[in-house]
C-alpha cells in the first residue's frame, strides 16, 4: 500500500512538469526511470514481505515437558528454529525499512 501511495504522490508531483516546458527526452527519461524503479521496488517489497511473514509464523510458544535426554534435544531444536526465524524477522525489517528508503528516494527523483 505505501508503494502504491508513493507512486500517485508522485504521478501528481509529475503534473507539473508537463506544463514546465520540458522537453520530450526529459519526460520519456523520467517516465523510464520511475516506472522501473517503481516496478522492481513493488517486486522486492512482495518478496521481503512474504519472507518476514513466514518468518513470524514459524515462531511457536514451547510448551515442554523435559523428561529425558531426547526431549532436551527436541527442545533444543525447536528453541534453535525460533532463533532463526527471529534472525530472518530481524533482517526482514530492515530490508523492508531499507525499501521504503529507496521508494522515498526514487519519489524525490520527479
Amino acid at each position: 500500500m505505501i508503494v502504491v501511495a508513493l507512486f500517485v504522490t508522485s504521478g501528481i508531483k509529475a503534473i507539473p512538469l508537463l506544463t514546465a516546458g520540458a522537453s520530450l527526452e526529459e519526460l520519456a527519461k523520467s517516465a523510464l526511470i520511475l516506472s522501473t524503479g517503481f516496478y522492481v521496488l513493488v517486486l522486492l517489497a512482495g518478496v521481503v514481505g512474504k519472507w518476514t511473514e513466514s518468518s513470524i509464523d514459524n515462531i511457536h510458544q514451547l510448551s515442554y515437558l523435559k523428561i529425558n535426554k531426547g526431549d532436551a534435544k527436541l527442545i533444543e531444536n525447536f528453541s534453535d528454529r525460533n532463533r532463526t526465524s527471529l534472525y530472518k524477522f530481524v533482517i526482514g525489517a530492515f530490508f523492508s525499512f531499507g525499501l521504503s528508503v529507496m521508494a522515498s528516494k526514487l519519489s524525490m527523483l520527479i
